[in-house]
């Protein structure tokens, strides 16, 4: 359920709501929870956003459970907005996210992948970019990692 968690040697994932719905089937619509997570290790801590649109519950999740060194946001399948917006962020609404929940890393995902809805392929990363820089998030802590990139979360140089 939102807010439990599960803790096994040394990290804690903790389910938090998100703004989306779930149905698998014509009569089971929101009879099951949409989630994103928090996981907490000794030296990171991460906000897993799943597939979210934007909502007042971020500021929430924020005060609770921020901050964040890393946030994981959601960043295509918005267009068109007006069927869209209620399951996901667009790209200036994922940095609005990072914010809400206090995160000093924010990185876009959920883009790209599966061409679902009507947007450019790859206009979410540019206004992803745009948006974060516009919101105080310099380039090094802003990232759209290439399929199959991976970076790591910590470097013993830069001490977070």
């Amino acid at each position: 359920d939102w807010q439990q968690n599960y803790s096994l040697d040394g990290v804690t994932v903790t389910a938090l709501p998100v703004v989306h719905w779930s149905r698998r089937h014509t009569r089971d619509t929101n009879r099951t929870l949409w989630a994103g997570f928090s996981i907490r290790g000794p030296d990171q801590h991460l906000f897993f956003g799943g597939d979210s649109a934007y909502g007042k519950i971020f500021r929430h999740i924020g005060e609770q459970h921020g901050p964040f060194d890393t946030a994981m946001l959601g960043i295509g399948g918005y267009a068109p907005e007006v069927i869209m917006h209620a399951s996901h962020a667009t790209p200036e609404e994922a940095v609005q996210i990072g914010r809400d929940i206090g995160a000093r890393r924010i990185v876009g995902m959920h883009w790209g992948t599966v061409q679902l809805t009507e947007e450019p392929p790859f206009e979410p990363p540019l206004r992803f970019v745009a948006a974060g820089r516009a919101g105080g998030y310099a380039d090094d802590n802003l990232w759209v990692m290439k399929i199959g990139e991976t970076r790591p979360l910590f470097q013993a140089n830069d001490g977070n």
